[in-house]
C-alpha cells in the first residue's frame, strides 16, 4: 500500500514541478528549452510509475517492493539531472526539489538506509554535472537565466551552488530518516497497541462465552428438571385417578388425608369431603373395631396387612364390601409418618358368587341331558359348574373341575382365556369359538365352543356360561378338504410353470426343426439335432404330467372303452414286471368314459409303476371295474354328482403306506423313492387328470398289507371312438397367415417353419398389434395362428374383435396350455382349431392344412 501511495506521491510531485515550469515560462524568461526538457522529465516519470505499479502486481515481496522503488528513484534521479542539464545548463538548481522529493518519498515507504543511498545518489549526480560543466566537457545552453552572451558562471558560485544543494540534501535526508522513525515507531506502538486490545477482547470473548455457555447448559438442565417433574407429577397423577380400585392415604392418627376418585366414588362423595375424617367412621361397627388393631400392627411390624375384608358405610347407604390391604408411609427417618392402601370394591363379585350357587341346581337338571359339555365360570375365571359331559370329553372328575380356573383346560391356557374374554366383551355373546381342550391323558380335543353372560335379574353380569362340543372328528375332514384345495392352489402353479416351460420348449423344438429341415440326414450333425428333439419330446411330456396335475392336460376327449384301455396297459406293463401276477376282473356291462385316451393311459401308468415299486420282490396287482351310481360312493373329501360312474381299484400287496405318507401321496413333487428314481409327479398328475375329467379319486392303504387307489369316471352311453391314423409327410401352401404371440422368439421361428411350408407369413408381438396388421391386410390373411395367453388383450378378446370383422376368418388357437375350459370356450365359439405348445413342423402342417382345407361354414 505504501508503494502505491509512493507512486501517486512522486506522481502528484512532477506533476507540481511541471505546473511551477509552466508558471515560470509564462511570467518570466525562462526560456522553451527548460520547459520542455521539464516536461519530458515528467512524462518519463509518468512511464516509470506506470511500469512500476505493473511490476507490483506481480509480486507480494516487501523487500522486492522496496528495491524496485529505489531502482525507481535512482533512475528518475538520472533523468531528471540529464533531462534539465541539457536543457537549461545553471537552471540544473531545479533537481535540489526534485532529488529532495525523491528522498522524502523513500523516507516514507523504504528502510533509512534506502533515502541515504538515495541522498548519497543525488549528490554524486549533481556534483558530477556541475564539475563536467566547470570543464566544460557537458555544453549548456546558458550559463544564467537572463545573462548576456559569452557570459561565465564563476567557479565560486558553481562551488557554493553545489556545497548548497549537498547541504539541502543532507537536511532533507535527516528530517526524512528522523520523521520516517517517528512514523515508525508509532505505526509499532499502534501495532501492538491493537494486538494487545485483540488479545483482551479475543480473551474477554472467551470468558464470556463460557459463562454463556454455563448459563445456558444450567437454563436447560432446570427446564428438563422441571418438565421432568411435572412429567412425573402428571404420570403419577394419571395413574391414581385412572385406578380402577380406591386408593387411600391416612396419618398416624387414621385420618384421611388423601383418596383418589375411585375411593371418593366408593365413599359416595366427591374427593375432599372425606378428607380431615376417620376412617373408621365410614366403615361399619364390626369392621370399625379391628381397624386399630390393624394399624397398630402395621405400626410396629412397619410390615402390608393384605386381604382385609371390609364393609363400607357410605354416604348413600348403601353397604359396599371392599377387599383392602393397607401398609406404613415411612418418613425419612425410617419412621412410620402414615398408613396408605388399595380398596376394592367386590360387593358385586360376592353377591354374583351367592346367587351362582342359588342357580347351580337349577342348570344341573336343565344341562345333565346335553349332548354338548356346559360350564359356568365365575368373575375370576373360577369353574363354578361342569356338566357330566365335560368328565365324559375330558376324562377329569366333575370334582376335580369345581374351584380351578377354567383356563388350566384350555390347550393354550391364559392365552386362549384372553382371546375368549375380547371375544365376548364385543358382543356379548359367542358362536362357534374354536380352541382346543385338554384332557387329562394330556389328549388335545378340538372344540366349537358357544357362551354368553350369566346375568341377575337386575341384568348384571355375574359370570359365564360356556357350551362344548366335540369338533375333533370334523376337524379333520376339514384338514382333508384344505388339503384337496392346497392341491388345487398347487394345480394352478404347476399349469402355469408348464406353460412358460412349453413357451420355451416351443422355441427350441422350432429352431431343431429347421436344422432338421435344412441338413442332410447323412451329417454328423443330424443326430445330434435329434437327440435335442427327443429331449424337447422328453420335456414336453413333463410338462404334460405338471397339466395333467393341473388338470389342464385334455388333448383330445373322445369316448373311450375303459376296460379296453386297462387290458393294453396292464398288458403293457405285465411284459416289463414278470414278477408281478395280473388279476383283471372287468365289469360285464359297459365302461365307455369320455376323456383323453393318452391321459387315461397316463393315469393307470402311474398308479401300475407305482405298484410296482411297492412291490420290489413281486406281488399280486388286482385291477377291477365297476359300474355303480354316485349314491354308491361314499367319501368325506368330495360329493359326487348324480349320474353312472366307472369305478375302478387297483390293488397290491405291497409294503403299503403309513398315515404321514397318505397325507402327502397326491402332493406334487413329494416322493418317497431315493435321489433319481422319481419325480414325485406320478400321483399328483393322476389326481389332475382324474380331476380334470369331472372324477375322483382316493387311497387306502395299511403299512405291510398293500395299497387300493380307487378311482371314479363318469359314465358315457356314446359308442367308443376308433382313433384316426396317422398323417403323412409334411404339407405345404401358399397362403397368408398371420402368426400373432407375445414371445419374440416364439414367433420369429413359428415364421420360419410357416415359411419354410411355403407360406406367406406377417407377424403381431400382442393383440392390439395383431388387429392393427389384421386392419392393414384383411383381403390377403387367409389362417390366423392365435396366442391364447398374451398382455393386454388376451387371445380370446382378439378372437371375437376378428370374428366381428370377419365371420369367416379362420383362426387357430396356439397355447403352452393344454386344450382345456377356456381354450375350449373359444373353440365352442367358432374357433377352428387348437394347437398344443411345443409342436414341431409335421404338426404344423398338418393342423394348418386341416383348417385351411376344411369347408367354410355356411
Amino acid at each position: 500500500r505504501r508503494q502505491y501511495q509512493g507512486a501517486l506521491f512522486r506522481t502528484a510531485a512532477s506533476l507540481g514541478l511541471w505546473f511551477f515550469a509552466l508558471l515560470a515560462y509564462l511570467v518570466s524568461g525562462f526560456g522553451p528549452r527548460p520547459f520542455v526538457g521539464i516536461s519530458l522529465v515528467v512524462v518519463l516519470v509518468q512511464l516509470f510509475n506506470g511500469t512500476f505499479l505493473t511490476l507490483l502486481t506481480k509480486s507480494r515481496s516487501p523487500r522486492f517492493f522496496d528495491l524496485a522503488g529505489l531502482c525507481s528513484n535512482l533512475a528518475e534521479t538520472i533523468l531528471y539531472t540529464a533531462i534539465i542539464h541539457f536543457t537549461g545548463g545553471v537552471e540544473a538548481g531545479f533537481l535540489a526539489p526534485i532529488y529532495c522529493v525523491l528522498v522524502a518519498y523513500l523516507g516514507m515507504v523504504a528502510p533509512w538506509r534506502y533515502p541515504v543511498i538515495m541522498v548519497l545518489w543525488s549528490m554524486v549526480c549533481f556534483d558530477s554535472l556541475v564539475f563536467l560543466e566547470y570543464l566544460d566537457v557537458l555544453p549548456h545552453q546558458s550559463p544564467l537565466l537572463g545573462a548576456p552572451p559569452g557570459y561565465t558562471y564563476p567557479a565560486i558560485n558553481q562551488l557554493m551552488t553545489v556545497l548548497t544543494v549537498d547541504a539541502i540534501l543532507g537536511l532533507m535526508a535527516f528530517v526524512s530518516i528522523n520523521i520516517a522513525g517517528r512514523l515508525r515507531s508509532a505505526r509499532a506502538r499502534l501495532r501492538k497497541q491493537n494486538m494487545e486490545l485483540e488479545a483482551r477482547v479475543a480473551g474477554r470473548t472467551v470468558e464470556l462465552t463460557a459463562v454463556n455457555h454455563s448459563l445456558r447448559t444450567s437454563l436447560e438442565e432446570q427446564r428438563r428438571a422441571e418438565a421432568a417433574l411435572r412429567e412425573s407429577e402428571e404420570k403419577y397423577r394419571g395413574i391414581l385417578e385412572n385406578l380402577e380400585d380406591g386408593y387411600w392415604e391416612a396419618d398416624t392418627g387414621g385420618r384421611l388425608t388423601l383418596v383418589n376418585d375411585a375411593m371418593a366414588r366408593l365413599l359416595g362423595s366427591d374427593p375432599a369431603a372425606p378428607l380431615g375424617q376417620r376412617l373408621k367412621d365410614w366403615l361399619d361397627a364390626d369392621t370399625a373395631a379391628g381397624v386399630d388393631a390393624t394399624l397398630d400392627q402395621i405400626r410396629r411390624t412397619r410390615e402390608p396387612a393384605r386381604s382385609l375384608e371390609w364393609t363400607l358405610i357410605p354416604k348413600d347407604s348403601r353397604r359396599r364390601q371392599v377387599e383392602t390391604s393397607a401398609g406404613p408411609i415411612l418418613g425419612p427417618f425410617g419412621q412410620v409418618a402414615g398408613f396408605r392402601g388399595i380398596a376394592r370394591d367386590v360387593t358385586f363379585r360376592n353377591q354374583t358368587q351367592m346367587e351362582l350357587r342359588q342357580t347351580r341346581d337349577f342348570l344341573q337338571s336343565i344341562v345333565h341331558s346335553s349332548t354338548d359339555a356346559i360350564a359356568t365360570v365365575d368373575l375370576d375365571g373360577l369353574v363354578v359348574y361342569a356338566s357330566p359331559k365335560c368328565a365324559e370329553l375330558t376324562g377329569y372328575p366333575p370334582e376335580e373341575f369345581l374351584g380351578r380356573r377354567v383356563m388350566d383346560f384350555y390347550g393354550r391356557g391364559k392365552e386362549d382365556a384372553i382371546g375368549l374374554r375380547d371375544a365376548l366383551a364385543q358382543t356379548g355373546e359367542i358362536r362357534d369359538y374354536e380352541l382346543q381342550l385338554r384332557c387329562k391323558n394330556g389328549q388335545l380335543l378340538d372344540i366349537s365352543m358357544s357362551a354368553s353372560y350369566l346375568r341377575s335379574g337386575n341384568g348384571r353380569i355375574e359370570g359365564f356360561l360356556g357350551m362344548y362340543r366335540d369338533i375333533t372328528q370334523s376337524k379333520k375332514l376339514e384338514a382333508q378338504l384344505q388339503f384337496a384345495q392346497k392341491i388345487e392352489a398347487l394345480g394352478t402353479l404347476a399349469g402355469g410353470l408348464a406353460h412358460d416351460f412349453n413357451n420355451l420348449l416351443m422355441a427350441i423344438q422350432g429352431q431343431v426343426s429347421l436344422l432338421l429341415l435344412r441338413s442332410d440326414p447323412g451329417q454328423p450333425e443330424y443326430p445330434l439335432l435329434k437327440s435335442i428333439e427327443n429331449q424337447v419330446q422328453s420335456g414336453a411330456r413333463l410338462t404334460a404330467q405338471l397339466l395333467g396335475y393341473a388338470r389342464k392336460g385334455q388333448y383330445e376327449v373322445h369316448p373311450h372303452d375303459l376296460g379296453r384301455l386297462i387290458r393294453r396297459t396292464a398288458e403293457t406293463f405285465g411284459r416289463a414286471r414278470k414278477d408281478i401276477t395280473l388279476e383283471m376282473n372287468f365289469a360285464a356291462v359297459s365302461t365307455v368314459v369320455e376323456g383323453d385316451e393318452g391321459q387315461l393311459e397316463q393315469v393307470l401308468l402311474n398308479l401300475f409303476v407305482n405298484a410296482g415299486d411297492a412291490m420290489p420282490g413281486g406281488g399280486r396287482l388286482t385291477i377291477r371295474t365297476t359300474l355303480v351310481q354316485h349314491e354308491a360312493i361314499q367319501s368325506p373329501l368330495f360329493q359326487p354328482d348324480p349320474g353312472p360312474y366307472v369305478q375302478v381299484d387297483v390293488t397290491d400287496t405291497g409294503t403299503g403306506m403309513t398315515p404321514d405318507v397318505m397325507e402327502r401321496i397326491f402332493d406334487p413333487f413329494f416322493t418317497t423313492k431315493e435321489m433319481g428314481r422319481g419325480t414325485g409327479l406320478g400321483l399328483a398328475s393322476a389326481y389332475g387328470i382324474i380331476k380334470a375329467h369331472k372324477g375322483y379319486i382316493q387311497a387306502e392303504s395299511t403299512p405291510d398289507q398293500g395299497s387300493t387307489f380307487r378311482f371314479y369316471l363318469p359314465a358315457s352311453n356314446r359308442p367308443a371312438y376308433a382313433a384316426a391314423q396317422a398323417a403323412g409327410p409334411l404339407l405345404t401352401g401358399t397362403e397368408t397367415i398371420l402368426m400373432v404371440d407375445d414371445e419374440d422368439v416364439i414367433l420369429d421361428v413359428s415364421a420360419d417353419l410357416l415359411e419354410e411350408l411355403g407360406y406367406r407369413v406377417l407377424t403381431a408381438r400382442d393383440g392390439r398389434a395383431a388387429l392393427e396388421k389384421y386392419q392393414a391386410h384383411q383381403s390377403e390373411i387367409d389362417l390366423v395362428i392365435l396366442d391364447m395367453i398374451m398382455p393386454h388383450l388376451s387371445g380370446g378378446e382378439v378372437f371375437d374383435r376378428l370374428k366381428e370383422r370377419n365371420p369367416g376368418l379362420r383362426v387357430i388357437l396356439s397355447s403352452g396350455y393344454s386344450l382345456n375350459g377356456q381354450a375350449r370356450e373359444i373353440l365352442g365359439r367358432g374357433c377352428d382349431g387348437f394347437i398344443q405348445k411345443p409342436f414341431n413342423l409335421e404338426q404344423l402342417s398338418r393342423k394348418v392344412r386341416d383348417v385351411l382345407d376344411a369347408p367354410k361354414a355356411c
